[in-house]
């Protein structure tokens, strides 16, 4: 995961709180957005889908939503990103599991490329998917059964880190292929690992 994994959340709801307000509507209607995606199947059209329920939801053309999407969302929130650090000891982390073999991959619901570099992660990345690549929001299966195949490895060998119960692993809490780890943090935010095993 990249949004809350690798940063904290709190740090970039700061910075682009007056932007959250100035379009909190819209991020209300996005929102609501979200979540009926969520319940669709898994759809290589998912930026065309996404297009058309914001349309509905703004009472606008499926070309002015996307307009709106890209300035508010895509291009809007890219921005933030470069004034945005990384959690302490992130960086070094990625490096060292690379230099020892590991397979490195990033899993977002909002395109990786939103985030420049990924602070010099992306370099380490064996794969890099969004929402909009495999066409599903995570914890939908589709979005990581598409992570394993890029990785080209079996669902088995891979550990999966997020921040969300509800959007990294909720699905597959109740999986009995799931092996779910929480980890409680000193600083007080959990850290969520998935082991499909």
């Amino acid at each position: 995961d990249i949004d809350g994994t690798l940063y904290r959340p709190w740090k970039l709801n700061l910075r682009m709180s007056i932007h959250f307000l100035c379009h909190s509507i819209f991020f209300l209607h996005y929102g609501i957005a979200r979540k009926e995606l969520r319940k669709l199947p898994s759809d290589k059209n998912f930026v065309q889908i996404q297009d058309q329920i914001m349309a509905k939801r703004l009472k606008c053309t499926e070309e002015e939503a996307h307009k709106k999407l890209d300035k508010v969302v895509y291009t809007g929130l890219k921005k933030y990103f470069p004034h945005i650090k990384p959690c302490k000891g992130v960086v070094e982390l990625i490096k060292k599991l690379k230099a020892n073999g590991y397979k490195i991959a990033l899993l977002s619901d909002f395109p990786p490329e939103q985030k420049g570099d990924t602070w010099g992660i992306l370099e380490y990345c064996d794969v890099v998917l969004g929402s909009e690549d495999v066409g599903a929001l995570k914890p939908a299966k589709e979005a990581f059964e598409a992570l394993a195949i890029a990785l080209d490895l079996p669902a088995e060998q891979i550990l999966y880190v997020g921040n969300s119960h509800k959007y990294d692993v909720y699905q597959f809490v109740n999986n009995d292929k799931a092996n779910y780890r929480q980890y409680d943090c000193p600083n007080g935010n959990d850290i969520v690992c998935v082991c499909f095993c």
